[in-house]
């Protein structure tokens, strides 16, 4: 079953926090500020994790990757996994690749070292730490 909510915080470790019938959902790839689509996953006494299956409402914060032409002539498509280190100031420290196609990952290195990440320091959590992030490329008509 999947259910709309709203994100209004980050959890300490990068996941974004939302509440559902009083429950606290944590919900990686979300930032706060979003209205997404959710289904819950596991079930742990008052939280839960949720997946991500939809944004409906992004923050203004998200950058979405650049799509390379390349990528989209071969028909390559699906997430690179990128380690981030953020600063207490939100200035990207240290960036590295975990997994994905080379040439996404190419395009989502460039674009992830030219933006800090200023809602991790606005957090309470704000701290010089490691974060994790799928950005997706998917395969779409222009």
């Amino acid at each position: 079953m999947s259910i709309e909510v709203e994100l209004t915080d980050l959890a300490y470790g990068g996941d974004a926090v939302g509440r559902y019938e009083g429950r606290v959902l944590f919900v990686p790839g979300g930032i706060p500020g979003e209205r997404v689509r959710v289904e819950i996953v596991e079930e742990r006494g008052g939280h839960a994790r949720a997946e991500l299956l939809e944004m409906l409402r992004p923050a203004p914060e998200r950058v979405e990757p650049q799509y390379p032409e390349a990528a989209r002539q071969q028909h390559l498509q699906g997430p690179v996994v990128l380690s981030v280190l953020v600063g207490t100031d939100g200035a990207v420290r240290e960036l590295k690749v975990v997994s994905g196609d080379p040439l996404l990952a190419k395009a989502a290195t460039d674009r992830r070292h030219r933006q800090s990440c200023p809602i991790f320091s606005r957090s309470k959590y704000a701290a010089a730490s490691w974060r994790f992030f799928a950005p997706p490329f998917q395969s779409a008509a222009r």
